[in-house]
């Protein structure tokens, strides 16, 4: 994935000239054909918004920050911080080989120590084998969150449209003194 994205981080990308067609229904069957289960109703599926004039995927989720006592077995994790909310606009490439990219960072003071949290939200249009076709026909998403600081993680995982919107699930964590310590990004509030 890392090579596929970087190869693709090299293409130049082009300006977008309106929201892409979707072909939900070839790509609902495609997938009820290929994996025998009931297709999702298109309703459910995340329809593009707008953000200056491009098609985008809006994210709604949560992040929040934890250690984990792992001496010497690693028990649950105790949170730090819960439900911090993170809200953007994912914007959609419209041509093979774009790609489009939303960044957030964020600072926490765990422990006296500050833990930096890079959060990179992608959109993908694979390069086609033929250079005939100009829309993009379908799309990959990606998520990536570096941890540096108080903890030193790079995590990242590639998702199709429905796990990756309303918002991905993710945890990322790194061993800090005999603990782990770590974020998750989740759609539902943690108690």
């Amino acid at each position: 994935m890392r090579a596929c994205l970087l190869a693709t981080l090299l293409l130049p990308a082009t300006a977008h000239a309106g929201p892409p067609a979707v072909d939900w229904e070839r790509i609902l069957s495609g997938w009820t054909a290929q994996s025998g289960l009931p297709a999702p109703d298109i309703r459910d599926l995340p329809q593009p918004g707008s953000v200056s004039g491009q098609a985008a995927i809006p994210l709604q989720g949560l992040l929040s920050v934890w250690s984990q006592d792992c001496a010497p077995d690693c028990g649950l994790p105790s949170a730090i911080v819960k439900n911090n909310p993170v809200e953007l606009a994912l914007p959609l490439p419209d041509k093979p080989g774009e790609f489009r990219v939303a960044r957030i960072k964020r600072e926490y003071q765990v422990s006296g120590a500050t833990l930096n949290v890079q959060m990179d939200f992608y959109a993908l249009c694979p390069p086609q084998k033929t250079g005939a076709e100009s829309a993009c026909p379908s799309r990959y998403f990606s998520v990536q969150v570096e941890l540096s600081g108080a903890a030193a993680a790079l995590c990242t995982a590639s998702l199709n449209a429905a796990d990756f919107s309303p918002f991905p699930v993710l945890a990322c964590g790194a061993p800090r003194n005999g603990k782990r310590l770590g974020v998750t990004l989740h759609r539902a509030p943690q108690p």
